[in-house]
């Protein structure tokens, strides 16, 4: 059982619940972590392809390097709440 779900004794919850309810919030920021990433990459991509004129390539690539650094932070905030950082 998670630590900070075990009863104590005399019914009360014991632990931190803080320290539970700040790892769930820092983990729901994943799904908006990947989405921002993919979108900045994209639009600096694209930004640049327009400015060259070399389109679509700086847009693919934005958009691979986006979705790379969403996948960088996912998994740096995953080992920090896990313990493995």
């Amino acid at each position: 059982m998670a630590r900070w779900m075990t009863v104590e004794a005399d019914g009360a919850m014991g632990g931190d619940h803080g320290e539970g309810w700040r790892a769930a919030a820092a983990l729901s920021t994943i799904g908006m972590v990947m989405a921002l990433s993919v979108f900045v990459g994209f639009g600096l991509g694209y930004a640049l392809d327009h400015w060259l004129r070399t389109l679509p390539w700086l847009t693919v690539a934005g958009a691979i390097l986006g979705v790379v650094a969403g996948f960088r932070e996912t998994i740096r905030l995953i080992r920090r709440f896990s313990g493995d950082a």
